[in-house]
């Protein structure tokens, strides 16, 4: 299942999952500060839900087993996407992102749109940081500095997780507390500092011509709805789907939702 790359920065490391020779690859970019691990709902039922599919589930660069960027950026982990793609023999796939995995499915349509099936963009949003978002990205670059990874761990999970998995669901927060608490400083360093150095990507929403779709958590307050809109709005036949009781992780917090609507919208699109 596992499959790992050597790249001139280092080693990039993947999962697998589903037949070889089928003609639907889709490709599930984690987000802030995960690693492949946030997708296991998707894994867990693929051979239920997706079975004709082929999932490739990279940790990107500073994550789980993937060596860090010299110089961490989303174009670089888009990059990284790509020579994973050559490595599985992949020419063109569905690329979908989650969060921080948006921004870097909306860099990889922007330096590799012929590889481009469709997109998913989940929990996430278009435009780059404002002052007050780099300012406390840089807050939080000095705290993991000075103490380390796990002393954000409690902030994110009331912020990524929703109120109904939060006063709900105790071991799907533990199963995240793991999932957060498994996350190396300095990636999660380098893509904060790639996050707040990252390009508007407003623009380029006019420019996607391939299915997409958007789909966020109506409890999500990182991302909230109203960003999801604006990104529905700015792509030409996009589909929204918003997941009731459910916040920054939809796939996590209601993962039979997430993947019905995964599934459909590969199926109504012609990709299978």
């Amino acid at each position: 299942m596992e499959q790992t790359l050597a790249l001139p920065h280092g080693t990039l490391a993947w999962d697998d999952v589903g037949p070889r020779q089928s003609g639907l690859v889709v490709v599930l970019v984690h987000g802030f500060p995960h690693d492949r691990g946030l997708w296991s709902a998707q894994v867990a039922a693929h051979a239920s839900v997706f079975p004709e599919s082929r999932l490739l589930l990279p940790d990107l660069p500073g994550f789980g087993r993937s060596t860090p960027l010299t110089t961490p950026s989303m174009d670089g982990y888009a990059d990284a996407i790509a020579a994973m793609l050559d490595a599985a023999g992949v020419t063109t796939a569905v690329i979908g992102g989650l969060s921080m995995g948006g921004y870097v499915a909306l860099a990889f349509w922007r330096r590799h749109a012929h590889r481009v099936r469709a997109l998913m963009l989940m929990d996430t949003r278009a435009p780059g940081d404002s002052d007050e978002a780099r300012a406390k990205r840089r807050d939080m670059i000095a705290t993991v500095t000075r103490d380390g990874a796990g002393a954000i761990v409690p902030g994110l999970l009331s912020q990524q997780l929703g109120p109904t998995t939060r006063s709900s669901n105790p071991a799907l927060m533990a199963q995240v507390e793991v999932l957060l608490r498994r996350a190396p400083a300095i990636g999660v360093i380098g893509a904060a500092t790639a996050m707040m150095d990252r390009v508007d990507s407003t623009p380029t929403l006019e420019t996607i011509t391939v299915p997409t779709l958007v789909l966020v958590g109506e409890e999500d307050t990182l991302t909230p709805v109203t960003d999801a809109v604006v990104l529905s709005s700015a792509i030409r036949g996009s589909r929204l789907v918003t997941v009731a009781a459910a916040g920054h992780l939809s796939p996590l917090e209601q993962p039979k939702v997430v993947n019905a609507a995964i599934a459909e919208f590969l199926d109504v699109s012609g990709l299978f």
